[in-house]
Parts: C-alpha cells; sequence; structure tokens
C-alpha cells in the first residue's frame, strides 16, 4: 500500500511539472486504453494477443514523450499535496497506466507461450532466418523494445523483468523448435526432389542383378574415388535407393543440388552433374549392399569353392572385390564364433590332429620328433600345411592363436 501510495505521489508531482508547462493540456491528452484481460483469456484468444501487443507498442510510442516527463521526476510532492484536483486526476491516470501495462503483459506472454507457426520451406541459414522470423512474429509488435529506463516506477518494473525474462527463455526455447521444424521441413523438401529425380533412373536401372549393376557402373566412369563414400556407409538390411541418398544428403549440404527454387543457368548445369555424381554413389551402394548380403548368406566352404566371381574383372570395386570382402568378413565372423564357443573349437581342432595322427600312422612316422630324419621333418612340415590351410583347420589354428592358446599340431585338446 505504501508503494502504490508513493506511486500516486510521484506521478502526481511529474504532472505538476507537465501541467506547469507549456503544455497545459498534457493530462488530458493521455488516453491509456482501459481493457484488461487476463494471461488465460489471451491465450485462448491469440489474435487478440497480437492486436493488444500492437496496440500496447503504440499506445506507447504515441505519449514516449508525456510518459517520460511524468516518470522521470519523483518531487515537489508538496506541490501534489497542495492541489486536490491533480491528486484525483494522479489517481485516475496512475490506474489507468498500471492497468494498461498489466494488460499488455498478460496479452504478450500468452503470445509467447503459445506454439509457433513455423514457415514450411527450408532454408541454408536457419540461424539468420530464424533471426529474421522472430523479428517478425515477436521483436517487432513487442511493446517492450519501445521502454525506456525513464518509464518505469516500482510498482510496474516487475512486470517488465518477468516478461523479458519470459523473453529471453522462450526465445531460446522456440530457436530449438525451429531448428528441429527446419531440418523437419528440409527432409520433406529433399524427400519431394528425390521422388521427382529418382522416377526416370529408376526406371533406368530396373530388374539389373547385382553383379549387372556393378560392372554397369565401374565402367560409367572409369575414375573410382567415389567409391570411398560407400564403404563408409554400412545398412544392415539393403536399402533402398531413396534411403541411401537421403543418408547421404542429411549429412551434407549437398541437398541444395536438388533445390530448384533458385537455380540459374550455370546452376542447372553444375547441379545436374552433382546430382549425377550422387546417383552413381548411391546406386553402386544399393547394388554393393545387396551383392554383400547374398555373398554372406553363403557358408565359407561355399563362398571359397565359387571363384566366378573374379574371372572377368578384378578392379577395386569390381564384383570380385566385393566376393573378397566377403571372404573376409565371413573369416572374421568364424573365427568370432570360434572364440565364444571353445568346446566347437576343441572339436573342430581334435579333428585335424586326427588328420596328422593317420598320416604319421600310415607312413611309419616315428612319433617323437627327436627320432625324426630331416627329410621327414620336411614331410610332415608340408603334411601340415596342407591340413591347417583347409577348412575348418585354418579357422581352429587362427582362434587358439588369437586366444593366445599354444597350438600343438600332433595332440588333441583337452
Amino acid at each position: 500500500m505504501k508503494m502504490k501510495k508513493q506511486f500516486f505521489l510521484s506521478l502526481g508531482a511529474a504532472l505538476v511539472l507537465v501541467g506547469c508547462g507549456d503544455d497545459k493540456s498534457a493530462l488530458q491528452d493521455v488516453d491509456f486504453p482501459t481493457e484488461l484481460q487476463s494471461q488465460a483469456f489471451y491465450s485462448q484468444h491469440l489474435d487478440q494477443a497480437k492486436a493488444t501487443n500492437q496496440q500496447c507498442k503504440q499506445v506507447l510510442k504515441t505519449n514516449e514523450k508525456l510518459v517520460g516527463q511524468l516518470f522521470k521526476q519523483q518531487r515537489h510532492e508538496r506541490d501534489v499535496e497542495e492541489n486536490p484536483k491533480l491528486i484525483i486526476d494522479t489517481i485516475a491516470l496512475s490506474h489507468k497506466y498500471y492497468n494498461f501495462l498489466e494488460n499488455c503483459a498478460n496479452a504478450m506472454v500468452a503470445w509467447l507461450l503459445a506454439e509457433p507457426v513455423f514457415p514450411k520451406t527450408a532454408e541454408r541459414n536457419t540461424y539468420q532466418q530464424f533471426n529474421t522470423w522472430w523479428n517478425d512474429n515477436y521483436e517487432k509488435d513487442n511493446f517492450l523494445s519501445e521502454y525506456s529506463n525513464g518509464i518505469l516506477l516500482a510498482s510496474t518494473e516487475y512486470q517488465v523483468v518477468r516478461m523479458n525474462t519470459i523473453l529471453k527463455v522462450r526465445k531460446k526455447e522456440i530457436e530449438f523448435q525451429f531448428d528441429k521444424e527446419m531440418e523437419r521441413s528440409k527432409q520433406e523438401y529433399i524427400n519431394q526432389q528425390l521422388d521427382h529425380f529418382l522416377q526416370p533412373v529408376e526406371q533406368e536401372w530396373a530388374n539389373i542383378n547385382w553383379q549387372q549393376g556393378i560392372n554397369k557402373l565401374i565402367n560409367i566412369n572409369s575414375d573410382l574415388g567415389w567409391l570411398g563414400w560407400n564403404k563408409r556407409n554400412e545398412f544392415e538390411d539393403q536399402p533402398t535407393l531413396k534411403d541411401l541418398l537421403s543418408a547421404y544428403l542429411a549429412k551434407n549440404d549437398d541437398w541444395m543440388y536438388f533445390d530448384q527454387r533458385k537455380e540459374s543457368d550455370y546452376d542447372k548445369k553444375h547441379n545436374k552433374e552433382k546430382r549425377d555424381w550422387l546417383f552413381l554413389r548411391a546406386l553402386y551402394a544399393k547394388y554393393y549392399q545387396a551383392g554383400l548380403k547374398e555373398l554372406l548368406a553363403k557358408s565359407y566352404p561355399d563362398l571359397l569353392k565359387d571363384n566366378s566371381y573374379c574371372q572377368l574383372d578384378q578392379r577395386e570395386g569390381s564384383v570380385c572385390s566385393i566376393y573378397k570382402t566377403a571372404l573376409q568378413q565371413k573369416w572374421q565372423q568364424q573365427e568370432r564364433d570360434y572364440m565364444m564357443n571353445f568346446d566347437r573349437l576343441k572339436t573342430d581342432f581334435n579333428q585335424c590332429v586326427a588328420k596328422m595322427e593317420s598320416y604319421i600312422t600310415e607312413n611309419n612316422l616315428p612319433k617323437r620328433s627327436e627320432d625324426l630324419s630331416g627329410q621327414q621333418i620336411q614331410q610332415l612340415r608340408e603334411k601340415k600345411e596342407q591340413i591347417y590351410q583347409t577348412y575348418p583347420c585354418n579357422f581352429a589354428e587362427s582362434a587358439l592363436k588369437k586366444l593366445g592358446l599354444e597350438v600343438d599340431y600332433v595332440n588333441k585338446l583337452n
């Protein structure tokens, strides 16, 4: 109560100064809107909230000079006390001004807390676009932007502090939402463009198996440096061409080469070349993954026996290189299986030892190494290499070594 009395006295004192100046009708000229609605009301009527924000800004701007004079000076309280009419006018005006600010605050907070409506276009510089959009939707009609240090009183300052705090926090929140929406909007636009460009490509490459596709691709362009990208993108399942392009574009700025909204004549030629390059990458990845999936479905012995994949072309990126990749992956998989299952490793390794034992028995060779002649040692070494180069002895031997265990080629594991 004491704060409000001080507020009224200070306002009255300022009015004396204004009233005693050149502008005798200043008090009568101040016309603050008297509407006072709650924040809940404005939350349900966002159009009115925005209109009120605009009205608040206009009213403050129109009366900026007068309001500044009213609240910059807080003296001559004696003159106020000696002028009863001025006290009455001061109290009436203070109520109007206070209610006016309260109404402005409720409208602004409701507008700030409402879910924003973002533009549906995808731009590269979202930070710059966000600042422009924020200014158009919030700052431009924000009545706080018209405040100066001279128009605040103790009884209204908390409103401004509260609103400024909400404004800063909300701006960060909305900027985060804006970035997410821009990313979603960009991906939506990319997908639309991909559908447009992919149709003729998919028709051209329809009904081609993975070997035919790989052979065709590596002969279109002899520079196979672009294959490196595909090897860094692994998919568990065979993806569609659109999936591959979307995954690549999502991590790069190259999506602009599918954006026809701002293409110059130079851009059209350059962008077509870039799109063709990206299609080569994505098509290769599609056939690469299809081939790898087919080859990995075979057992290692069956895969090893079929050397037809390397009869025509053994260049990097060819069908043969994919076949070798599959062999390597199957080897690593088999090796891991042995290391995780020692019983299986022991069973298979002991079968290899049994082959060595049979050979020694069949050739009447001494069982003790110190009793072997030089020729017999060479004979046993050659047989050992022959046995342990075949499946599954090669895997069993490699797994034992990786486990740090001693490999005894003539004694079984216990």
